[in-house]
């Protein structure tokens, strides 16, 4: 399976869709780079981005959207209701599949000093790769102690805390209640009060969401919750297996289903678990890399003999029926985005439009790119029932996404016309 470190930096700008959207551009722009969420917050004037790849990868990927937010984004003009310590405000790297803490604790080092020397600006080691005991926590980091690179802060960046840690679940509730003086930020603006004993490794705020008119703060009406980036798949079953059991619950369906409901995590928007839970990311990742190792497995195989060559054959048949099946379960996924993609054209904000089309003209791409690789791959396919069956499908995805990209430029061009 591939190395793989997932990387979360969180960047103080959450309201200019610009900047937003070039930095994720810079990240997955970043070879090696697979860019999974971004997820940006109003109220907070914050958004956090999670990539995966090889540590050299993320590393890299890291320091382009740094590079990127050095050009745009200056913290002497920043308001927000989270508190921050910097235009790129923390940058944690986590340990994923086939990867060490230790292996973490490196990629912040070396993110840490090449971030220093590249943009002059201070940095700080938190979490593993802390140098202090005060910054030793994966939940805060105190910048009272020495840095561990570049010069002092400057008002316009700030300072970048940077470290590694196991995986953390940024977990919004939302209540329902007015905005008063008692709502937002807990202490004065950049400041959070904490009180140690509640719950362990927890840390928590309160702020208003003026965006949705609600309040994130204990000790008022929940009514709903909201997941900030990726989960591990294994904190969705256990919090299901909570629900089963504290209310005996008889489960049929999936069971993280059950979680979306119980926990409210689609009460602010869609809550896709393709899209939110990080191990069903991975694993389509491994598919290709499987894919195309059990395809160079095969080529090494002997083939001395008859009967060697018949096993050799067939090995490398497998590995590309294989290599097939990834690419054509793309398609597949782009297929079923087509239809909350047309709701948004036809009833999403009209100033938005344009990021449907781009949305339209993304997903027929990819739909695109996996017809031909396909086709590339059945080549040398030489089960021909499989080699047609496949090809058909293929050709329908294809035609089916540059029929349904069409037809949202519909809607959206119609729309425009008539606004």
């Amino acid at each position: 399976m591939a190395r793989l470190v997932e990387c979360v930096p969180n960047f103080s700008e959450g309201r200019d869709k610009e900047v937003i959207d070039a930095i994720a551009r810079s990240i997955s722009e970043t070879e090696g780079v697979s860019l999974l969420d971004v997820d940006p917050g109003v109220s907070t004037n914050r958004t956090v981005y999670t990539f995966v790849g090889s540590p050299d990868a993320v590393v890299t990927g890291a320091l382009n959207a740094a590079r990127t937010a050095f050009e745009r984004i200056d913290m002497s003009k920043h308001k927000g209701e989270h508190p921050r310590s910097g235009a790129l405000d923390v940058c944690p790297f986590v340990p994923v599949q086939n990867v060490s803490m230790d292996d973490c604790v490196s990629c912040a080092e070396e993110f840490g000093q090449k971030l220093a020397e590249m943009l002059q600006v201070p940095v700080y080691l938190y979490g593993a790769a802390a140098r202090c005991e005060s910054r030793r926590s994966p939940l805060r980091s105190d910048l009272n102690g020495p840095q561990t690179s570049g010069p002092r802060s400057s008002s316009v960046w700030g300072a970048t805390v940077t470290g590694a840690r196991k995986f953390l679940i940024a977990f919004n509730s939302t209540s329902s209640a007015p905005k008063s003086k008692h709502i937002g930020s807990p202490g004065p603006e950049g400041l959070m009060y904490f009180q140690p004993g509640l719950l362990r490794r927890v840390q928590g705020m309160g702020w208003f969401l003026d965006e949705s008119n609600l309040a994130q703060k204990l000790k008022l009406p929940v009514v709903g919750s909201q997941v900030v980036g990726l989960v591990p798949l294994q904190a969705i079953l256990d919090t299901a297996d909570f629900y089963i059991q504290r209310d005996q619950l008889f489960i049929v369906e999936e069971e993280h289903k059950s979680v979306i409901s119980k926990l409210g995590l689609d009460s602010l928007g869609p809550f896709d678990p393709k899209q939110r839970i990080i191990d069903l990311f991975t694993a389509m990742i491994d598919e290709d890399a499987d894919a195309f190792n059990e395809y160079m497995a095969a080529l090494k195989m002997p083939k001395s003999t008859a009967e060697e060559r018949t096993r050799r054959d067939a090995a490398l048949q497998s590995g590309l029926q294989r290599a097939v099946l990834v690419p054509l379960s793309l398609a597949r996924r782009v297929s079923d985005l087509w239809t909350p993609l047309k709701e948004l054209c036809e009833t999403g904000n009209a100033a938005c439009q344009s990021d449907a089309q781009v949305a339209a003209k993304a997903l027929e791409a990819a739909a695109f790119g996996a017809h031909y690789n396909v086709l590339i791959n059945l080549r040398d396919i030489t089960d021909q029932d499989f080699k047609e069956k496949t090809e058909k499908e293929a050709s329908a995805l294809l035609r089916d996404a540059q029929d349904n990209a069409a037809a949202c430029l519909c809607v959206c061009e119609q729309r425009t016309s008539n606004s």
